[in-house]
């Protein structure tokens, strides 16, 4: 295997271990949203844009080397793709990259159904405080008095109580 070719195999490794953290992560946040704790999901989306942010570096790592492989390999850079380059490669080499490819579409797909569960879930919380703010008036024009509180935060509580 060309040092090209362990640097790509490498590369998409990194790139796996780093979706493997986001799943992670998408799990805890997916509990934050349960437990409404706001402060862990602030946290959690911060450390979710480092890790995009790493991935991000990664992809365009993997890009610049994508075209000097394909100059080594002779590819024609419309048709370069892992399977593309596998035609290349000996057998052995053929399965290290395709574990790689494989691995990383696992967890690209299990990623994107933790996301979509996530954002169902998000979208449940927002559409039932949506309902609650509508059912408390809060949709309503608030009126501010001199000390910035709405007067119809007052009202709310009043009517409450």
């Amino acid at each position: 295997m060309t040092n090209q070719v362990k640097e790509l195999v490498s590369i998409l490794q990194d790139q796996n271990k780093i979706y493997n953290a986001l799943i992670d992560l998408s799990k805890e946040l997916k509990q934050a949203v349960k437990d409404n704790n706001i402060e862990e999901v602030d946290m959690l989306v911060k450390v979710e844009s480092a890790l995009s942010m790493k991935f991000s570096v990664k992809e365009n790592k993997r890009k610049q080397l994508a075209k000097a492989i394909q100059e080594t390999y002779g590819i024609d850079s419309e048709s370069f793709s892992l399977s593309e380059l596998k035609k290349h490669l000996n057998s052995e080499d053929q399965r290290v990259i395709e574990k790689a490819q494989t691995d990383l579409i696992h967890s690209m797909k299990t990623l994107d159904e933790i996301n979509a569960s996530n954002h169902m879930l998000i979208q449940s919380r927002l559409d039932w405080i949506d309902l609650s703010m509508k059912v408390l008036g809060q949709s309503k024009q608030k009126n501010y008095t001199k000390d910035k509180k709405s007067a119809m935060e007052n009202k709310m509580v009043d009517e409450v109580i």
